[in-house]
């Protein structure tokens, strides 16, 4: 996947947290200020996120860790999981 630097504070440090098909356009969010910026043009097909089984794209979802009590709460850390339409999960 391309690294493409944050439009905000020129982080290289951005990963892919969207993606349209029409038109083809990816989002970036920055892990640095969190700021999320457009990417548009050819290379964006190569930087939208494919299952690494089957090579189907993925559909992103950010999921809560529960506290060690079991109780999810806000502000408790989330982990991405991408699950493709065959079934596959990775956790990102």
């Amino acid at each position: 996947m391309d690294e493409c630097p944050c439009g905000n504070c020129g982080s290289e440090r951005t990963r892919v947290s969207g993606w349209s098909v029409s038109p083809e356009m990816v989002y970036l969010e920055c892990a640095d200020c969190g700021h999320i910026t457009a990417v548009i043009g050819p290379s964006v097909r190569r930087m939208v996120p494919t299952c690494p089984t089957c090579g189907k794209l993925v559909r992103l979802e950010l999921v809560r860790v529960p506290a060690s009590d079991g109780f999810v709460r806000a502000g408790d850390p989330c982990v991405r999981r991408a699950t493709c339409e065959d079934g596959h999960v990775v956790w990102l």
